[in-house]
């Protein structure tokens, strides 16, 4: 929190104790591991440089520990700083259980959506995220998120205890804390959007209920007169008093509680950090749709445009209004990765969809866009993330029934905070909609404990004509990661023809894998372009961009795959200029090919071909004959081991 002050309030004197306490971190995980750091102990004693062991460990610190050494490279730079980073991410990406013992993991999906987006690296944000929230840690047992209701009130999007005294206790301060790390991973990775967005407007919501003002006097118990404004919260808020079930919730603290000397559950500790939540929320002109500011927590974050997200809790599309200032910008959403509006300035509206999320970033007028790696850059400042893992993520979801609230769209959150859950009987389904037509090699089901015995896994094009690619009637629920073979559709349909127990179908994670491709960020080589459409374009999975050769045959384009290695399928997805005669051919050496594919008959579209294995460093599409008037054009070239 200190660095995040210096952030806001930059001094010299400030800069110099932020930079001598990254020091000292930075040799204490010298200390304990350097590159094999092991952060499985009580603390540090910076005095006599070595960890401390006692009755429990900590390792949730390696975020600390982590986060600040990652701040120390953005505000001083220095390669021992980002190092360090890496070297404590490193450790928690190891990590097979939950490491959380208090407020330190919710900064874990931060910096780890940092790492991967701003430094290239692939740690598990999802991990990072679900300890956040699960009650699972055995550091600290029973804490992590609060669900449900204490007496008449929702408690959904609290932070504490699900087990102290037989029942709930959340926390102020832990609440307030949580916004500051959870809030700009939307940022970083636009897949967790929606649920932070909805986590948000629970605990902005239901947080009122820690100040007295906001609850019946007979339910609190440190009333004071000195703060007739109701400034200062409570520290915690009970299920229930302790030892009078009537009282629910019961808003309190530990020091009455256990005789601390101390005259009241007042928290000013906690009350300080109200200020998180008073700089991210503001409210729209629709009720229950907040505009969070993505960056007031964001610290030491690169250039940036104001970025904003919103998530509409209704069951119908919304239009928000944002004013976006007296200078033209354009209203681009991160989310979908379109242009909503541009060259627009003063009040503007937007339409989000029923229960989606949008990041709306204000980048400049008619700015350029570009792609590098997964980052989306407008005029070169980050704007978006596009990770290349579980297509499903953050994708619309469609089913046969829901029962209790637990809608289709909990499948693609992100989380095992919220799941679909059918009506009884069979047949029972759910499928995803991916958005576009995509090569799909694999799913994994979180299933809750009403699985299903028999079921199918199904893809289509049009979500009318399905295709079964698994078949089962031996579920043994739990999570099943099942593959096929590779195929390219849009939707993907589980299809449930018998429950495993009694109960419902009940799904926590529909996540859709594609195979690994092979070609993906790989240079390309053409026989020519045109329009500025470079070969580059077939690889960097991106519908906006493509190769367009010149005008006559013959033409090709090859992608070096970086070294030889077995391949055996090529997905060429054509823009309306295709090849009617083509060949595919592979080479070790971009000199000597040899034919693996031959058509007279090509259909343009998106052509799936499979061919004999093959070893192969280069895989080339020769075109002899084109299908149009036009050039050759290819939006992405693909290339799998099978």
């Amino acid at each position: 929190m200190f660095a995040g002050l210096d952030y806001l309030y930059p001094s010299a004197a400030m800069d110099a104790v932020l930079q001598n306490t990254a020091n000292s971190w930075y040799d204490a995980i010298v200390d304990m591991g350097g590159s094999s750091v092991n952060f499985n102990y009580l603390g540090y004693d910076f005095g006599a440089d070595a960890p401390i062991t006692g009755n429990r460990t900590e390792p949730d610190a390696a975020i600390g520990a982590g986060l600040l050494q990652y701040w120390a490279y953005k505000k001083f730079g220095g390669t021992d700083y980002l190092n360090a980073a890496k070297w404590s991410m490193d450790f928690l990406q190891n990590l097979s259980s939950n490491p959380s013992y208090e407020v330190l993991e919710y900064w874990g999906p931060l910096l780890a959506s940092r790492l991967n987006a701003e430094q290239g690296g692939n740690y598990d944000v999802t991990k990072m995220m679900n300890w956040a929230f699960d009650t699972n840690s055995s550091h600290r047992p029973l804490w992590g998120g609060v669900s449900g209701s204490f007496g008449s009130h929702a408690m959904d999007g609290l932070m504490g205890s699900v087990g102290d005294n037989g029942g709930n206790y959340a926390f102020t301060m832990n609440t307030f804390a949580a916004a500051m790390g959870i809030v700009p991973v939307a940022r970083y990775d636009q897949r967790y959007a929606r649920g932070i967005g909805k986590w948000m407007l629970n605990a902005a919501s239901n947080a009122r209920l820690f100040y007295g003002d906001q609850i019946g006097a007979d339910q609190q118990d440190s009333a004071w007169a000195g703060d007739p404004n109701h400034a200062i919260p409570y520290e915690g808020l009970r299920y229930q008093k302790i030892g009078d079930s009537s009282k629910s919730p019961f808003a309190t603290g530990d020091p009455l509680t256990y005789n601390w000397p101390y005259n009241t559950n007042l928290g000013i500790y906690s009350g300080a950090l109200s200020g998180v939540f008073g700089g991210i929320v503001k409210t729209t002109n629709v009720s229950q749709i907040l505009q969070l500011d993505l960056l007031k927590t964001d610290f030491f974050h690169d250039s940036a445009y104001p970025s904003y997200l919103y998530y509409n809790p209704y069951t119908s599309g919304q239009t928000v209004n944002i004013n976006v200032g007296a200078s033209p910008v354009d209203i681009y959403d991160a989310v979908s990765d379109k242009v909503l509006k541009a060259n627009v300035s003063g009040t503007q509206s937007f339409s989000i969809a029923a229960d989606s999320a949008s990041v709306i970033v204000l980048t400049p007028a008619n700015g350029t866009k570009t792609y590098s790696g997964n980052k989306i850059l407008v005029n070169n400042v980050f704007v978006g993330y596009r990770p290349s893992n579980n297509l499903a993520f953050g994708k619309t979801a469609t089913s046969s029934s829901i029962t209790n609230g637990n809608a289709a769209n909990g499948v693609t959150d992100g989380t095992t905070a919220a799941r679909w859950e059918s009506g009884s009987g069979d047949p029972q389904w759910i499928y995803v909609d991916l958005g576009a037509a995509k090569t799909v090699g694999s799913v994994t089901l979180n299933w809750e404990a009403a699985y299903a015995k028999a079921f199918k896994l199904q893809v289509s094009t049009d979500a009318v004509n399905w295709t079964d690619v698994y078949t089962t009637a031996s579920g043994t629920g739990g999570v099943q990661n099942l593959a096929f073979s590779p195929v390219n559709a849009r939707y993907v349909r589980m299809y449930g023809t018998e429950r495993g127990t009694q109960y419902a179908y009940s799904i926590y994670e529909f996540e859709v894998y594609a195979p690994a491709d092979l070609a993906a960020g790989k240079q390309a080589a053409a026989s020519s372009n045109t329009n500025g459409n470079l070969a580059g374009g077939v690889t960097d999975a991106a519908a906006a961009t493509r190769w367009e050769s010149g005008s006559g045959d013959p033409q090709w384009i090859y992608v070096d795959l970086g070294a030889a290695q077995s391949v055996g399928r090529a997905v060429i997805r054509w823009e309306g200029a295709y090849a009617s005669i083509f060949k595919l051919q592979i080479s070790n050496d971009a000199s000597s090919w040899t034919d693996v594919y031959t058509t007279a008959s090509g259909t343009g579209g998106v052509q799936n071909i499979t061919f004999n294995p093959v070893n192969a460093r280069y895989v080339r599409m020769y075109g002899t004959a084109r299908g149009t008037q036009y050039a050759y054009s290819i939006y992405d070239f693909e290339v799998y081991s099978n």
